[in-house]
């Protein structure tokens, strides 16, 4: 096998383990408190987003079938971060509410794999280091970058995180917003419909 058949191989091989990772199943998107209480679990990371335009991000405290609690990490007098409960909102006052998901690990991993280690794919097996006890140099830099790419996309993707929305008001009401426009040379109005 030559070198370009070997590494058409080994990069065909990397392409169809990344086609195992597969999409994230869809769910239903509750349109009311009470479809969305099987579907949160106390203490997950939640943004909501209010009828108002206010979003608040933090943790969940408690949900009924009319309510919502929002727990929002703060700094306390002695200097330690707690969770404290923000004043519950009523399901007629939220407009959307997402959860905070980790992504997947694995296809960083295998980006990582694949960025650390296809440039050593081309010589790995010809290429040959001359030097009287450096016979696996290539061997051995060939397996320290493919291990640091594989590192590296897995600190990528524990460092992304999923925006899943999960309830969304049944009813969608529009916005009309007015912005006046003043400068030296015109005046005038901006104005924007929002759905």
């Amino acid at each position: 096998m030559t070198l370009v058949q070997r590494t058409m191989s080994a990069l065909a091989g990397v392409v169809m383990l990344a086609g195992l990772v597969g999409p994230a199943s869809a769910q239903d998107i509750a349109t009311s408190f009470d479809q969305l209480r099987g579907q949160l679990k106390s203490g997950q990371t939640i943004i909501v987003k209010g009828t108002n335009g206010r979003t608040a991000r933090g943790k969940l405290g408690q949900l009924s079938p009319t309510e919502i609690e929002i727990l929002v990490r703060e700094t306390d007098l002695d200097g330690r971060e707690v969770f404290k409960p923000r004043p519950r909102l009523a399901e007629k006052d939220v407009q959307e509410i997402e959860i905070e998901r980790p992504d997947s690990l694995l296809n960083g991993t295998l980006i990582g794999l694949a960025a650390g280690g296809w440039p050593w794919l081309f010589c790995l097996k010809d290429c040959r280091y001359g030097e009287p006890g450096a016979e696996h140099l290539l061997q051995t830099i060939f397996a320290y970058t493919t291990a640091i790419g594989a590192g590296l996309g897995v600190m990528i993707d524990y460092s992304i995180k999923d925006h899943v929305t999960v309830f969304l008001a049944s009813e969608r009401r529009g916005e009309m917003h007015i912005v006046p426009i003043l400068s030296t040379t015109a005046t005038g109005l901006q104005i924007s419909l929002r759905f």
